[in-house]
């Protein structure tokens, strides 16, 4: 009866498309990979870690011929290093996640790049108010801070979700761990 449990479990995991996407990638670099009950909960782990970011899971999985499933679980405490083996054939800022990162914040505005740097003290979700705390300083008016955050949220370096008090903000890990 438990393994029946065990195979519906396995099966329900597989319909999330993180793991769909961290299989295939996975078999494609390491030839007859295929998602164990044994390593189900541990390929869960790293596609939370990854916060779902296909770039992540893919750079990720590149790397499993090497260290395992379970050796990806410990390599995510440095994510950024883990991350910078990409595809010689992608383009540069597609080839690690550092490099996509950096791209994008050398695109935005000074006062921008500020506004997503100074709210990743925060290692959880954030209000508005928090993140204007942190982020006004010196000739940056809080409304201002506030159009940046918009901004951010629109070009996807920072998320929003809305609850009962208001808006919630959060840098992805990856992101926070740029910033």
């Amino acid at each position: 009866m438990q393994r029946e449990m065990a195979k519906v479990e396995l099966r329900k995991r597989l319909t999330f498309s993180a793991i769909q996407l961290f299989v295939e990638r996975a078999a494609m670099a390491l030839d007859g990979f295929g998602l164990t009950d044994a390593d189900a909960s541990a390929v869960v782990d790293i596609c939370r870690k990854l916060d779902g970011i296909p770039l992540a899971i893919e750079l990720a999985t590149s790397r499993i011929d090497v260290l395992g499933v379970s050796g990806l679980v410990t390599a995510l405490g440095d994510r950024l290093q883990l991350l910078r083996h990409g595809r010689r054939t992608a383009r540069h800022r597609h080839r690690t996640l550092n490099a996509t990162l950096a791209w994008s914040y050398d695109v935005l505005e000074p006062d921008e790049q500020a506004v997503l740097r100074r709210p990743a003290v925060f290692a959880g979700p954030f209000g508005l108010a928090a993140a204007t705390s942190v982020a006004a300083f010196k000739g940056l008016h809080p409304s201002v801070v506030v159009d940046h955050v918009a901004n951010l949220a629109a070009k996807s370096l920072i998320f929003t979700t809305f609850d009962e008090p208001g808006a919630r903000y959060r840098l992805l890990d990856a992101t926070r761990a740029y910033a």
